[in-house]
């Protein structure tokens, strides 16, 4: 199985503040999304695109943690599929523990490059970027 990944975060190389992660199998059980504290001095570009459809309370680094881990857990030995590389490294972060420790679970990891745009439900919610990644992959790797 697969899993499609999108993040949004404040600004490019800013602190991570939504990840989404969709399966292949379109399941709504097989779909995580979490959404961090939200950032104290968002971008303008954040303020007025992605804060608005976040959809989701924010929740603390550690219940998004263990959520991600117990997600993740489900779904060992999957593919990661991303379309941008900071996506993957917010997933990675989200795994550290302490400098130095993450847990790190047995998965392979992806980066894309669509050939066209990939259009979304609700564009800049992770959710629904990651349910539009998967509609594009799945559509164009056959």
């Amino acid at each position: 199985m697969t899993l499609f990944l999108d993040t949004e975060f404040n600004g490019f190389g800013g602190p991570l503040i939504s990840i989404g992660l969709v399966s292949d199998s379109g399941r709504r059980e097989d779909e995580f999304y979490g959404v961090r504290a939200l950032p104290a001095d968002p971008t303008p570009w954040v303020a007025e695109n992605g804060l608005p459809v976040l959809g989701a309370k924010s929740i603390s680094d550690a219940v998004l943690q263990a959520k991600l881990l117990d997600y993740l857990h489900r779904h060992r030995s999957e593919t990661i599929v991303a379309d941008w590389h900071e996506d993957l490294i917010h997933l990675l972060r989200l795994l550290e523990t302490s400098p130095g420790n993450a847990y790190r679970p047995d998965l392979t990891m992806r980066v894309i490059r669509p050939t066209e745009p990939i259009v979304s439900t609700i564009p800049h919610n992770a959710l629904h970027d990651s349910k539009a990644l998967r509609r594009w992959y799945l559509s164009h790797a056959a």
